[in-house]
């Protein structure tokens, strides 16, 4: 079974390493010719996410898509290609909406009786400090003093 693996930087590379173990063969999908995940994949195509018309000879041979990239509109375009031709697709655009954002992955902790770090201004300094709509690192600021503001906005 061929999966098709959209991305290719530090999550398509998770995403390769562990469709292989599973006993996956791969075809890894991305814009860069050089792309980090690219050497432990059985097949490569270079094409451009957004580009649904480059997206269809690229999938013709997949069984499934495995989408390993955070870019919104790259995420779209795989969604609504996937659905106007019946393609498997290993992503849930609400359950995604929810873990994406801090804020709403929070509140559904809270629903579900969950604990949550507790939110500004009932924490205790240091503060960890992330936007909500980020990954990884990105963005993360540690706060030791409440005279110190965020960089961003």
């Amino acid at each position: 079974m061929l999966v098709a693996i959209a991305g290719g930087a530090l999550q398509g590379l998770e995403t390769a390493y562990l469709a292989r173990k599973a006993g996956y063969e791969t075809l890894l999908l991305d814009r860069r010719p050089d792309a980090p995940a690219r050497g432990i994949c059985d097949r490569f195509a270079q094409v451009e996410l957004t580009d649904s018309e480059a997206l269809t000879p690229a999938l013709e041979s997949a069984d499934w898509v495995l989408p390993a990239t955070e870019n919104a509109p790259a995420l779209s375009s795989l969604v609504a290609w996937c659905r106007k031709r019946g393609m498997p697709l290993g992503f849930d655009p609400g359950a995604y909406a929810t873990t994406s954002s801090k804020s709403a992955s929070n509140a559904l902790f809270r629903r579900l009786g969950l604990p949550t770090p507790a939110p500004w201004p009932e924490c205790s300094f240091p503060v960890l400090a992330k936007p909500d709509g980020k990954s990884g690192g990105e963005g993360v600021e540690v706060l030791s003093d409440p005279r110190i503001r965020l960089r961003g906005p």
